[in-house]
């Protein structure tokens, strides 16, 4: 799949991107975390690119971009400003990820909610278990080793 592809699967079929949601204990509205990934496979490696946002602590919420070179181990994670580090493509990706997201969730009131968009996507994919939604394959996994500066977990 070529990076032209990526992008076009991101603006095209946002429903089909792997998706992690993860709702605040004791809310059926308010998100604790969200991750939006997409994944370039080529012949010989696999990149997964993804947006997260979520709860910090101290009633903060931040967010972010991510990149995982699947054949070299190689874990990075990038502020909203150090993006401007990487190429064109792999920003535009990243921009658009990140516009997924923001298409699920709102922060209004400063708290971060499921939209109608987010509440039918969650709907489609089985509902919130447990106050979680993990559609598309999404595999946190692949995620062990970034260093979040939010407070998330994934369980098994």
């Amino acid at each position: 799949m070529t990076i032209s592809e990526v992008k076009t699967v991101i603006s095209q079929q946002p429903e089909s991107l792997p998706t992690y949601i993860r709702i605040q204990d004791g809310s059926d509205t308010e998100v604790h975390s969200i991750i939006v990934s997409a994944d370039h496979q080529m012949s010989d490696n696999c990149l997964s690119y993804g947006a997260y946002y979520g709860y910090v602590g101290g009633g903060v919420f931040d967010g972010g971009y991510f990149k995982v070179d699947i054949e070299n181990s190689i874990l990075q994670n990038f502020s909203y400003d150090d993006i401007s580090e990487l190429s064109e493509d792999e920003v535009e990706i990243l921009e658009a990820l990140m516009g997924r997201l923001w298409s699920l969730i709102d922060d209004e009131d400063d708290v971060p909610t499921l939209t109608n968009s987010g509440h039918q996507f969650c709907e489609k994919n089985g509902g919130l278990d447990d106050g979680v939604l993990i559609a598309n394959d999404f595999d946190g996994t692949d995620l062990e080793g970034i260093e979040w500066e939010l407070s998330l977990y994934f369980e098994g």
